[in-house]
């Protein structure tokens, strides 16, 4: 491995403080470092999918009818990030994301997600998330309904 790679990954986090690394955890810290160089600026204000997603809960809407609603990443660019595997694909994946979103990105959620996202359970729970953050199934509905009182009245 070249000498400027294991820097890198000492950087990164594989290789951090003495510990051994696989090659593939090494892999996947030079990988992330590839995406990384396409971010501008930290947002921590939001996760990436309540960013790319829909900004109030999608329901029957289609994207065509969406409006300033209508989420910055397509439903088609969405599917198919999620069954992204590891690899090539999902440098590419993250980083169109991380065009998509101008560089200005949650930058801590962006690495721990990419470091997961082939980890068996730790990247089903990733993809969940982003799911219902995508459509914005995990925000609080505001609704100008009252509550309705169908509690019997004591008089």
């Amino acid at each position: 491995m070249e000498p400027k790679a294991i820097q890198l990954a000492q950087r990164v986090g594989p290789l951090a403080r003495g510990r051994n690394a696989s090659d593939e955890e090494i892999g996947a810290a030079l990988d992330l470092a590839r995406v990384l160089a396409h971010v501008k600026e930290h947002d921590g204000k939001q996760r990436l999918m309540q960013q790319a997603g829909w900004r109030r809960f999608a329901g029957d809407r289609r994207e065509s009818d969406a409006g300033d609603d209508r989420p910055t990443l397509s439903g088609v660019r969405f599917r198919r990030l999620l069954t992204t595997e590891g690899g090539e694909r999902l440098v590419a994946a993250f980083t169109r994301l991380v065009r998509q979103l101008d560089g200005i990105v949650n930058v801590g959620e962006l690495a721990s997600d990419f470091l997961d996202w082939t980890h068996p359970t730790r990247g089903d729970r990733i993809r969940r998330k982003w799911a219902f953050d995508y459509f914005a199934a995990s925000n609080p509905v505001s609704s100008s309904i009252n509550p309705s009182t169908d509690s019997e009245d004591d008089s």
